[in-house]
């Protein structure tokens, strides 16, 4: 059975364990963001925007994914479900992956002139 409080647990102990990694998580970021701005005069920059943030988002599940290896049996052993602790790995990330979306956005639309946030809809 998979209990709410526990995924919420695992949730955080991630999101501890990334900020740990400051300088990597800035790198993931800025080095997209930077792609971006080096090509914000092609109409297709914020598609690359786009690709990057992907990129860094990636990085960081990576980024967890290698830091839990070690982990992960402990709170099995600990009475968490391996559910759960997917759950709320995933949980962070989604909630990592809306939060750089959101500053990508907001990047790409001020930055490009005219705004063309909806560049990739056909």
């Amino acid at each position: 059975m998979i209990r709410p409080a526990r995924v919420l647990i695992v949730a955080e102990m991630q999101g501890r364990d990334l900020l740990r990694r400051r300088l990597a998580l800035l790198i993931l970021v800025a080095l997209p963001l930077t792609f971006y701005l080096a090509n914000a005069a092609d109409p297709y920059a914020p598609v690359l925007a786009g690709v990057g943030m992907s990129w860094a988002v990636a990085g960081a599940a990576l980024f967890a994914v290698l830091a839990a290896r070690s982990v992960d049996p402990r709170l099995v052993q600990a009475g968490f479900h391996p559910r759960e602790l997917l759950l709320g790995r995933l949980l962070l990330l989604a909630g990592l992956g809306l939060i750089l979306a959101a500053v990508c956005a907001v990047v790409v639309i001020l930055i490009s002139a005219p705004p063309r946030p909806l560049v990739v809809l056909p």
